[in-house]
C-alpha cells in the first residue's frame, strides 16, 4: 500500500525504524531461501555402469567400492556374495561368521547400501551389540555419500544434496530444490534420503540402534504422510565377549536371540518379512553365534561358517623350526630374515593356489614342503607386504592369537577346553560307580553331608560321605516326593501327581515346599548310614538347603525340624568382574572359609537369615575336578552303584553346565559356569555343591597330594602344534 509525503511526513522516526526493519528481514528471508535452494541434481554420468551395479551386487562392490574389496574374490566370498544378494532381493535370513579380517562387516554394510540405492528397500536398520558402533556405521554412510566420487557420478539424486550439506546437519532443515524442501535428514544415528520429484528412493531411511535399545515397532514417515517400516535389518556382531559367556534360558545370549528372533524378525510388519543379514563371530561353544549358525537349530538363517585354515600343513615340524627362526629374531628385535628364508627355500613349486587343493601325495616334495597339503581359505590374503603366502599369514596369525584365538577368531570353531586336557562328559560321570551298594558309607569316611535344592514343585537331594583327604563317596540321591519314573525332568514333575502340590494338596507355594522339606529334612537327619564291614553307622553331620528362593520357608524348617546341622545356604557367582571372597573384610561374627570360598555373612540390621554364601563357580569346579580325579587317587569322588545305566540322569545334571575362564584385573583365571543350551535341569549338580561346600564346612580339606594331582592334569598355557594336533586327535576331532 503507497502511503502518500503527506502521510510518510507524519510517520514517527520509530515507526520508519520500524518499516525498515520489515523490507530488512524479508528481504534476508528471501536471499536465505534461494541460498537453500541447491537446485536439481545434476543427471545420471554413466547410466549402463548403474544398470550393471543395480542388476549385481558383486558388480556394485567391485564399481564402487574397489578400495575395500581390492582383493580378488576367494570361493567363500564369492559364495557368500551370491547368498547375501538373495537375502536382500528375497527378504530372506543369513548368519554369516568368516574370519576376522575376511570384510563380513563392511560387506553386510554395501549390501544394506545396495538395498538402499536400488530401491529394494526403503528403510534399513543397523542393529549392533554396542551402541557407539551403530552409530560410527551411519558415518561410514556419510562418508560415501560425500565422497565416494563415482557414486555422485551415478546416484546425484541421493549424492548431490548430501554433498551439499557438506556435513553440517544444520543445514538439512531449509535445503530445497527449486523451491521445495528436500526433507533431508542428517543426525548421528539417522540418515533420511531427499526427497526430490521424480526419484524413487525419496524418504529413504536408514537408522542405527543397539540390539539392547529401542527397537520394537521402528517406523518413519513416508514423503507423502503415509508409514513405512524396516525391511532391511544388519545384525553385526549382536553379542560382546560378556555376553557369550552369559548361556543358559535366563542368560544374555538367550536373551539376544530372542530378541534377533522376535522383536527384529517383526520389523516389516505383518504383510511381509524382514531381511536379517547377521555377521558374526563365534566366540566361544554354545554362544549366539555358535546358535545362530547351526542349520539343524535355525535352518532358515541358512549359517554360513568359514575357516582360514581348512587343512593344515602336513609338515609341522617344519612351522615349528620356522616359528622359533622368526620368533629369535623378534626377540632381538630384528627382521626375521632367516625365516622368511627358511620357508621360501621350503614353498610349493608346483604353482598351485593355496586355496585350491592339489596332488601333494603324488609330489617329490611332499616331505620338504612347507605348503604340503595345506589349504587356506583366500589365496589373496597375505595381511602384510611381506609375507609370501596365505598360508605364512595364516600361521603368524595362529602365532599371534594363540591356539584357543585362533580357534574363535579365524576358524569360527573355539576350542572346548580352554586350556584343560579334559572335561568331564555325561558318559565319564556315569560310569564312576565304584561298586559299593547304595547308602554305604567306606570306612575311612569321617564325615557326612547333605545337599538340597529346593524347586517349586519338587525337592532334590544329594548324601555324600567325605575322607578327611576330600575323597568323596555319593552314597544317596534322590527327589522328594519319590518319583516312579527313572527318567524324568522338572516339567515332567511340575503337573504330576508326585509333585509337591499333589501330595501336599489344600496349601500355598511356601506351604506346600515347607511341609515337604520338613518330612524329607527330618526324615533324612534321624536316618542311621551303615558303615562298611559292620563298622557301626553315621548320621548327616551336615545339611546345606538352598534358601535363595525361599528364605523365610528354609529357616522356619531349621527351627523346627532341622536344628543345629542344617544351615541355610545361597550361592554367588564370584566372576571375573567381582571381588573374590577371599578379599572380604572379615565383620564380627562372621565365620570365612580359609582358602576364601564360602563364608557366614553378618545378618545384623538386614532382613537376610543366618546363612552360608557359598562360591558356586568355585565349587562346581571343584566338583568337575573330583569326577575327573583318578579312583584310588586322593581327592577322588566316585558314585554308589555297579552300573552306569543307574546314575545315566544324575551324570546329564552334572553336566548341563559348561564354564568358560576369563582373567579377573589382577591376572587370576576365574571359571564362570552357566548352563548348555537345551539342558534345564541342574538339580543335582547344585545339591552335590552343597554338599561338598558343607564338607569344607564341616572341616575337610584337600591335601597337598590331591591338589597336585588336579594340576597335573593341566596342559601348558601355550601350545604347540604338534601338542594341538595330539590333542585334537586325543578328542577326535580333524585338525
Amino acid at each position: 500500500m503507497n502511503i502518500t509525503a503527506e502521510k510518510q511526513r507524519k510517520l514517527t522516526d520509530s515507526e520508519r525504524m520500524d518499516r525498515r526493519r520489515t523490507r530488512d528481514r524479508n528481504r534476508r528471508r528471501v536471499e536465505i531461501v534461494k541460498g537453500q535452494d541447491i537446485g536439481p541434481p545434476p543427471p545420471v554420468a554413466n547410466p549402463e555402469r548403474r544398470s550393471a551395479a543395480e542388476a549385481s551386487f558383486r558388480v556394485f562392490c567391485e564399481t564402487y567400492h574397489r578400495e575395500i574389496f581390492y582383493l580378488d574374490w576367494s570361493k567363500d566370498l564369492l559364495r557368500v556374495l551370491e547368498k547375501v544378494e538373495r537375502v536382500v532381493r528375497n527378504h530372506d535370513k543369513i548368519a554369516i561368521a568368516m574370519p576376522r579380517g575376511s570384510g563380513k562387516t563392511q560387506l553386510c554394510l554395501s549390501a544394506a547400501e545396495w538395498g538402499m540405492l536400488t530401491g529394494l528397500h526403503r528403510f534399513v536398520m543397523l542393529i549392533f551389540a554396542v551402541a557407539k558402533d551403530s552409530e560410527n556405521a551411519i558415518d561410514w554412510f556419510k562418508l560415501q555419500w560425500s565422497e565416494n566420487i563415482l557414486l555422485y557420478e551415478d546416484f546425484p539424486e541421493v549424492c548431490w544434496p548430501i554433498r551439499c550439506l557438506e556435513n553440517d546437519g544444520r543445514k538439512a532443515v531449509g535445503q530445497r530444490i527449486n523451491g521445495k524442501r528436500t526433507k533431508i535428514g542428517w543426525a548421528k544415528n539417522e540418515i533420511v534420503l531427499p526427497t526430490i520429484d521424480g526419484s524413487g528412493l525419496s524418504g529413504g531411511v536408514i537408522r542405527a540402534a543397539s540390539l539392547d535399545g529401542h527397537i520394537r515397532g521402528a517406523w518413519a514417515p513416508t514423503p507423502d504422510g503415509g508409514v513405512m517400516r524396516p525391511t532391511l535389518a544388519i545384525c553385526d556382531d549382536p553379542q560382546t565377549d560378556e555376553s557369550a559367556r552369559s548361556q543358559g534360558p535366563r542368560g544374555q545370549t538367550e536373551t539376544r536371540l530372542r530378541i534377533i528372533n522376535q522383536t527384529v524378525q517383526g520389523l516389516a510388519g505383518p504383510d511381509q518379512q524382514t531381511a536379517i543379514l547377521v555377521p558374526c563371530t563365534v566366540i566361544q561353544k554354545g554362544d549366539l553365534s555358535d546358535q545362530i549358525l547351526d542349520r539343524q537349530k535355525y535352518p532358515d538363517y541358512h549359517g554360513e561358517r568359514t575357516k582360514r585354515l581348512y587343512v593344515w600343513p602336513r609338515n609341522k615340524l617344519l612351522w615349528e623350526e620356522y616359528r622359533e627362526l622368526r620368533d629369535r629374531a623378534m626377540r632381538a628385535d630384528e627382521e626375521p630374515v632367516e625365516a622368511t628364508e627358511f620357508y621360501q627355500e621350503r614353498m610349493a613349486t608346483c604353482g598351485r593356489k593355496l586355496d585350491e587343493p592339489g596332488n601333494c601325495a603324488a609330489c617329490p616334495r611332499l616331505e620338504v614342503c612347507m605348503d604340503a597339503e595345506a589349504l587356506v581359505d583366500w589365496d589373496a590374503r597375505k595381511d602384510d607386504k611381506r609375507n609370501l603366502s596365505s598360508l605364512q599369514a595364516a600361521m603368524h596369525s595362529l602365532y599371534k592369537y594363540g591356539a584357543a584365538g585362533f580357534a574363535a577368531e579365524f576358524q569360527n570353531d573355539p576350542l572346548i577346553d580352554d586350556g584343560v586336557g579334559v572335561r568331564l562328559t555325561a558318559e565319564m560321570a556315569a560310569k564312576r560307580f565304584n561298586g559299593r551298594p547304595r547308602m554305604e558309607i567306606p570306612v575311612a569316611c569321617t564325615e557326612l553331608t547333605m545337599g538340597i535344592d529346593v524347586q517349586q514343585s519338587s525337592l532334590w537331594y544329594v548324601v555324600a560321605a567325605w575322607e578327611p583327604n576330600f575323597t568323596g563317596y555319593v552314597i544317596d540321591y534322590g527327589v522328594w516326593p519319590k518319583q516312579q519314573r527313572t527318567v524324568f525332568t522338572l516339567g515332567d514333575i511340575v503337573d504330576s501327581a508326585n509333585s509337591l502340590q499333589a501330595v501336599y494338596p489344600n496349601r500355598g507355594v511356601e506351604g506346600t515346599i515347607q511341609a515337604g522339606l520338613e518330612e524329607l529334612v527330618a526324615a533324612s537327619l534321624k536316618t542311621d548310614f551303615k558303615r562298611a564291614g559292620d563298622a557301626g553307622s553315621m548320621r548327616i553331620g551336615r545339611m546345606f538347603v538352598d534358601c535363595g528362593k525361599w528364605g523365610g520357608v528354609v529357616q522356619a524348617v531349621k527351627h523346627k525340624v532341622g536344628g543345629s546341622a542344617m544351615m541355610l545356604s545361597k550361592g554367588v557367582g564370584i566372576t571375573a568382574g567381582k571381588k573374590p571372597m577371599a578379599g572380604l573384610k572379615k565383620k564380627l561374627g562372621e565365620r570365612h572359609d580359609p582358602n576364601g570360598h564360602w563364608y557366614t555373612p553378618s545378618t545384623k540390621g538386614t532382613r537376610e537369615f543366618q546363612h552360608v554364601a557359598i562360591d558356586t563357580n568355585y565349587w562346581k569346579s571343584f566338583v568337575h575336578r573330583a569326577l575327573l580325579t583318578a579312583p584310588g587317587d586322593p581327592g577322588a569322588m566316585t558314585l554308589f552303584g555297579d552300573s552306569h545305566d543307574r546314575h545315566r540322569l544324575l551324570a546329564a545334571h552334572l553336566t548341563a553346565e559348561t564354564y568358560t575362564t576369563p582373567t579377573s584385573e589382577k591376572g587370576v583365571p576365574v571359571d564362570e559356569w552357566s548352563l548348555r543350551p537345551g539342558r534345564p535341569d541342574n538339580h543335582w549338580f547344585d545339591a552335590l555343591v552343597y554338599a561338598t561346600c558343607a564338607a569344607s564346612f564341616q572341616g575337610i580339606v584337600v591335601t597337598a597330594m590331591a591338589r597336585a594331582s588336579s594340576q597335573q592334569r593341566k596342559l601348558p598355557p601355550q601350545m604347540s602344534l604338534a601338542e594341538l594336533a595330539k590333542l585334537a586327535k586325543q578328542a577326535r576331532k580333524p585338525l
